[in-house]
């Protein structure tokens, strides 16, 4: 089953970024990392749990022919593109940005359970202080 795929705007930014510094190296050469890209991601829609697990859910993809990595995270139904990071580059830039999804998709699953907590009291006749 083919998953949704859904870009994080940091890691759409990157990914456009350097497509257009390749393009502006040579001509035809941005459309080369964008396909490779693109077969990654293809890839990772169909397969994501063909990449290796690198840091608490998030998974690399190496992109043939370039020097990039794509961190994404496998949700139920979709996945998120978190970066498309240069190697070369310090990792510390994607690990502070999975750090932050990682802490808004906590707060957002302890907010559902929060809610159903209280709807479960309501129903009960118990009241919770959030």
């Amino acid at each position: 089953m083919k998953r949704e795929l859904v870009f994080r705007r940091a890691a759409r930014s990157e990914y456009d970024a350097a497509g257009n510094w390749y393009e502006e190296r040579r001509a035809g050469l941005g459309g080369d990392f964008t396909a490779a890209v693109q077969n990654v991601l293809d890839r990772i829609a169909v397969q994501p749990d063909f990449y290796a697990d690198v840091w608490s859910g998030v998974r690399e993809a190496i992109v043939k022919g370039f020097p990039y990595c794509v961190y994404f995270f496998d949700e139920p139904g979709r996945v998120v593109i978190l970066s498309v990071f240069h190697s070369a580059r310090d990792p510390d830039n994607w690990h502070s940005r999975i750090e932050l999804f990682i802490f808004a998709l906590l707060k957002k699953t302890l907010a559902r359970s929060s809610a159903s907590a209280q709807s479960t009291a309501r129903t009960a006749k118990i009241y919770i202080r959030p």
